[in-house]
């Protein structure tokens, strides 16, 4: 990891540029901890060590919703930047929230037709019939 980003001191107001303090300062706030737990791979300790506890990588996976954050504060500055324009800023950002917000709906409707009991009873296997042979990639549009 590098730290490059400086931060201004609360208490003298000069700007902090040594590497070393910009690091202590991060590893010190909470958000490190949720940063390191979004980042672990959960699927993939989930397939090493199948256990009984299915919820709780699935609790874990959602963690990684997380680093929204950091898109979050992305737009935020860019939205008080003056060299950029506020409203192509504000517009991009309704897109991207629109496009997320599809992208789970589909992704919510599909699990829900590859794991709901009668598949028939779905959206998705009311409309297309065998779709659990189609590629996931078919059925993720079509969702």
């Amino acid at each position: 990891m590098s730290f490059f980003v400086a931060y201004r001191d609360t208490s003298t107001g000069l700007l902090v540029t040594d590497r070393r303090n910009i690091a202590t300062r991060y590893l010190k706030r909470p958000c490190f901890v949720l940063d390191v737990a979004s980042t672990i791979p959960v699927q993939i300790i989930y397939r090493l060590v199948t256990s009984r506890r299915q919820g709780l990588f699935g609790f874990l996976n959602l963690l990684r919703l997380w680093r929204l954050r950091h898109v979050s504060e992305l737009f935020a500055k860019l939205e008080k930047n003056i060299r950029f324009s506020y409203l192509w800023i504000r517009l991009i950002k309704l897109l991207c929230v629109t496009l997320f917000a599809l992208h789970c709906a589909a992704c919510i409707y599909l699990w829900m037709a590859f794991n709901y009991k009668s598949k028939e009873l779905t959206w998705i296997g009311s409309q297309i019939h065998g779709f659990e042979d189609r590629s996931v990639w078919f059925c993720y549009t079509y969702a």
